[in-house]
């Protein structure tokens, strides 16, 4: 009897095991790692608003105290480079230039050593439409596309600024997040909703479409699906029809608002929650994580995603580092 009991026990534990975790494709058996960084282990803060990952791997990571970079080893703090600290956007440029937009100092750009900062001038005809930056994109031409708190979103080429607001047809001029398709299609992400700019003219989308009017993310996939991150839910764009999810998740049920809003290689869709969790889309299944070494997941302002697949979340109480 004894025997029989031990042998059950030990067969249970072993299934346990097994489901609670996953097999690689050399059949080892390995469990998820979650990695939680703060101020202690070198973040200038643990605030932080905003992720990127350049072509070397190096995490920019833009925070209410300034810019830090983590390279996998070493954290580096960069100095006050900006008029604000407070860091709203990072994107990395074709030719792995770091751009730095800012709440109130307006954008910057890393070039080699150097920084070289554009601002609003009143006095100027040629400028950054407003220090309050929000978002950084980049077209297939190589122009920066730049959305603002205040007035729409300003356009570089280089050498002329141009500048688009609720004038010429956008919904909004607080633009969010910016994404742009293979068509060269622009969508911004406003306070009422999201605005397509083909070049020509704009085509507004609000709460009567998608799930609520306040967009701050958006993805596009590999099959050209639209993602929207929203205060209202999630919302997705497919053959000119959009499908929105308040239901599928226990914090959308909740009415928790989408923070942010990335596709992986392998074109699942991941969402950040504000402070309920992350979850994963596969196009059939939802995962959720709600927990980082048995604490909860605080509001995911940001996810980045590096070249090995490594998963990076920008949360309000640091940075979390998520190896499938």
């Amino acid at each position: 009897m004894k025997n029989r009991i031990l042998k059950f026990v030990l067969i249970y534990a072993i299934i346990c095991t097994l489901f609670s975790c996953k097999k690689d494709e050399g059949g080892k058996i390995e469990r998820d790692k979650w990695t939680l960084y703060t101020e202690e282990d070198g973040l200038v803060s643990d605030n932080i608003n905003t992720l990127c990952v350049d072509q070397s791997d190096v995490i920019w990571i833009g925070t209410n105290m300034g810019v830090t970079t983590y390279d996998g080893n070493t954290f580096y703090k960069y100095p006050n480079f900006m008029a604000s600290p407070i860091i709203t956007s990072i994107a990395i440029d074709p030719d792995n230039n770091i751009w730095v937009g800012s709440f109130g100092g307006g954008l910057a750009m890393l070039d080699g050593d150097k920084w070289v900062n554009y601002q609003y001038d009143e006095n100027s005809a040629n400028c950054l439409a407003s220090n309050y930056v929000l978002s950084i994109s980049f077209d297939a031409s190589g122009n920066i596309w730049v959305g603002t708190s205040d007035k729409g979103v300003s356009i570089w080429d280089g050498q002329k600024w141009t500048n688009y607001t609720t004038n010429n047809g956008l919904v909004d001029n607080y633009v969010c997040a910016i994404s742009i398709d293979k068509h060269g299609d622009k969508w911004l992400g406003t306070n009422r909703g999201i605005s397509k700019f083909d070049g020509n003219s704009f085509t507004n989308y609000s709460y009567d479409q998608i799930a609520g009017n306040g967009v701050v993310g958006i993805a596009i996939d590999k099959t050209e699906e639209v993602w929207l991150a929203t205060w209202g839910g999630i919302s997705m764009l497919k053959n000119n029809v959009w499908t929105n999810f308040t239901t599928e998740t226990n914090w959308l049920v909740a009415d928790s608002p989408v923070l942010s809003v990335v596709v992986d290689n392998d074109n699942n869709k991941w969402f950040g929650s504000n402070g309920w969790g992350i979850s994963k889309f596969d196009g059939e299944i939802w995962t959720t994580y709600n927990q980082v070494n048995e604490a909860s997941i605080p509001p995911v302002r940001s996810i980045a995603i590096d070249s090995k697949g490594i998963k990076w979340f920008a949360t309000s109480s640091g940075l979390i580092k998520f190896e499938e």
